[in-house]
């Protein structure tokens, strides 16, 4: 197998924050976040490998604003 650029598995994920992803306060759910965050890392590293791939383990994730219903969410994912 050749290497693969960074570039090859770039991947881009946007999603519209509804509310049913929301509390009350119109502020999307962490849970939410972290489970579109694995969505597009597995469509990035099944792109980078050619089979299929799941998320063993993250090492940290930490939320310095929320997300509010209304807005676009972009995850962009690539294999370094």
């Amino acid at each position: 197998m050749t290497a693969r650029s960074v570039a090859f598995s770039r991947t881009r994920l946007t999603e519209l924050m509804v509310p049913s992803f929301a509390n009350f306060g119109g502020k999307v759910h962490g849970g939410v976040i972290l489970s579109l965050m694995d969505k597009v890392a597995y469509a990035c590293a099944s792109k980078h490998a050619g089979a299929y791939c799941v998320t063993v383990t993250v090492d940290g994730v930490e939320f310095l604003q929320p997300v509010e219903v209304g807005g676009l969410l972009h995850l962009d994912a690539t294999v370094h």
